[in-house]
């Protein structure tokens, strides 16, 4: 007839069973809140970077210069997709929330678009500059994005080079006092060169790979861009 020394009445059950299940399902629809909105704060910065290149097509400069800065680290991927008669230019966007990359499917694209850069680039602060592509006439603007965190030291170029550097005055692009860390951009042959550029045969030799050039502007799109992205948006620019 001794009673046990724990009991729990239905009711008790019931009440924890039930405070559990809501308990997960408020867990899980505050996770999915957070995964959603982040997903629009990606998607909103990514057309944010769109309208920001906006400025840098409009004019007859021939080198033009801003910034985006963001709140927190992120990746700006850069996709080139060669479908239909002009192609797109997908902008992709992740960012570090909860020290983990936010993973998103919403790529936002332009068909009048053509920006160089590696496949991503990551910081808080973002450089660009724009220069007019003529063949002979001008055809477009080319776009060139960087991470103000990745320095660019170049090496000898030719006076004309070197003046518009200076006069472009993007704080990533050195041609002296340049850190030990820099991306060095050789235009003469040297032992600690990252970047060659060979400027009378026109090619730029990168990752053991080249990437020829016709003008200028290409030339700086092969030094800041990948091979993959510079050839596909070589082909939507011709």
């Amino acid at each position: 007839m001794k009673r046990g020394f724990l009991q729990i009445s239905f009711a008790w059950l019931f009440a924890l069973i039930v405070g559990g299940f809501i308990l997960f399902l408020a867990i899980y629809a505050s996770t999915n809140i957070i995964q959603t909105q982040q997903t629009v704060v990606d998607s909103a910065t990514a057309k944010e970077i769109g309208v920001l290149l906006n400025p840098l097509e409009t004019g007859f400069e021939t080198g033009k210069s801003n910034s985006l800065t963001l709140a927190t680290d992120t990746r700006i991927y850069n996709r080139c997709n060669n479908d239909g008669f002009f192609g797109r230019q997908i902008i992709k966007v992740s960012q570090m929330s909860f020290n983990k990359w936010t993973d998103t499917n919403v790529d936002v694209g332009f068909s009048n678009k053509y920006l160089f850069s590696e496949n991503y680039v990551e910081g808080k602060k973002f450089l660009l500059f724009s220069k007019p592509f003529e063949f002979p006439f001008k055809v477009t603007d080319i776009i060139y994005l960087t991470s103000a965190d990745k320095k660019y030291c170049f090496k000898d170029p030719p006076s004309d080079i070197e003046d518009e550097i200076s006069n472009i005055n993007q704080e990533n692009l050195l041609l002296s006092n340049c850190p030990s860390n820099s991306v060095n951009v050789c235009f003469s042959s040297g032992s600690d060169c990252n970047i060659t550029v060979n400027y009378n045969s026109r090619y730029v030799e990168k990752n053991n790979e080249r990437m020829y050039f016709y003008t200028d502007a290409l030339m700086y799109a092969a030094i800041f861009s990948e091979k993959e992205i510079y050839e596909c948006q070589l082909k939507r620019v011709m």
